[in-house]
């Protein structure tokens, strides 16, 4: 079924991508250059400030969340997951396969240092040194409602 080949697609793009996004620093400075945000960093010929890659991986897994919502909605729908039981199960688990990969993205030490939890939250600066993720609380005046970085888990 083609829909579903679209829907996992949309499903390894996303998990790659958050963890390309979450792991940057960790690998950054490990050397790593295998990294979503390093290929749009040179893509952009290195023109682009720090920030505008993070804006453009952000927008980039955005899309695919949307993608993969449209999809996963098409194929419930489907005459084929309304004989399949099976399939409707795993239709409706599928979407706690990305918010736990988010969940365990946001509170592992293994990208953010031992110590540290993003469990609650909901945006700030992160600021990246070698040994940590620094996170610098932002008051809510200064957040653009067009554009977050934190994800809604939790809420």
């Amino acid at each position: 079924m083609e829909c579903m080949q679209e829907l996992h697609k949309a499903t390894a793009d996303f998990l790659a991508w958050t963890n390309d996004l979450i792991s940057f620093r960790k690998e950054y400075f490990e050397g790593d250059q295998q990294n979503l945000l390093q290929v749009i960093h040179f893509e952009s010929g290195g023109k682009q400030d720090f920030q505008h890659t993070v804006n453009k991986a952000c927008q980039m897994i955005q899309a695919r969340e949307r993608d993969f919502v449209r999809i996963l909605h098409e194929i419930s729908l489907s005459d084929v997951a309304a004989r399949s039981p099976d399939l409707r199960v795993y239709l409706s688990n599928l979407p706690n396969v990305l918010m736990g990969h988010l969940q365990w993205l946001y509170t592992s030490a293994r990208y953010h240092g031992v110590g540290h939890n993003m469990e609650n939250l909901k945006h700030g600066m992160l600021q990246m040194v070698p040994e940590k993720t620094v996170i610098v609380p932002l008051a809510d005046h200064f957040i653009d409602p067009h554009f977050t970085v934190a994800s809604s888990a939790g809420n």
